[in-house]
């Protein structure tokens, strides 16, 4: 009786969710902690009248029955999904659900809240396509438009600037200058937006 009442105590006190739920009933919940509670804004009384699908829609019936099925054979599973909160906002949580064939099936389960880290990770990620999106304007983009002008500028006849055709190539001059100012404009703007993202990393990371 003492080890069942230091487990609830580390159940009730830790930071991660937990969860008991029956196999019927599309989850019913049995048992959820405080930590859980906090994270998607319910009560205890109002989570105990509810089941995994009420929290959880991501997955069709069936397709919740199949994944009951696969736990319940290989006893356990882990994978990344998203929950509904009370205010209609969504979190992202790791689960590790663990199956025991006891009391007609029960699920126990942890729930830990990457909302966070997963934002992080999605910001890294655009952060990294920015720089490709940099990397390739410079070294692909950037440089037509150099060897265009570099090209027209040697067209100038120097000797007499009256010559017909220097118009002509002015002209050209003046299109491939505007063609690498928004060559340029984009790097910038690319640039921008890697810091803002950069940014917004930086303050959650330190939140």
């Amino acid at each position: 009786m003492e080890l069942l009442n230091e487990f609830e105590k580390v159940l009730r006190t830790t930071s991660d969710g937990f969860w008991i739920t029956s196999i019927e009933d599309y989850g019913k919940i049995l048992y959820v902690n405080d930590a859980y509670c906090e994270m998607v804004g319910y009560t205890r009384q109002e989570l105990l009248q509810m089941n995994i699908r009420d929290i959880d829609d991501n997955e069709s019936e069936e397709e919740m029955k199949s994944h009951f099925q696969k736990i319940i054979k290989n006893g356990h599973e882990s994978f990344i999904s998203t929950h509904q909160t009370k205010s209609g906002g969504k979190i992202e949580v790791e689960v590790s659900v663990t199956y025991l064939n006891i009391n007609q099936g029960r699920f126990y389960v942890f729930l830990k809240n990457i909302t966070l880290e997963q934002q992080l990770k999605r910001n890294i990620l655009a952060q990294n396509e920015k720089l490709y999106d940099i990397a390739f304007l410079q070294s692909h983009q950037v440089r037509a438009p150099i060897v265009r002008l570099l090209g027209l500028v040697n067209l100038i006849n120097y000797d007499n600037f009256n010559d017909p055709e220097n118009k002509e190539i002015i002209l050209s001059l003046k299109e491939a200058t505007v063609n690498f100012d928004e060559i340029i404009r984009e790097i910038v703007n690319k640039t921008n937006e890697l810091h803002q993202l950069k940014q917004e990393n930086d303050s959650k990371q330190e939140g």
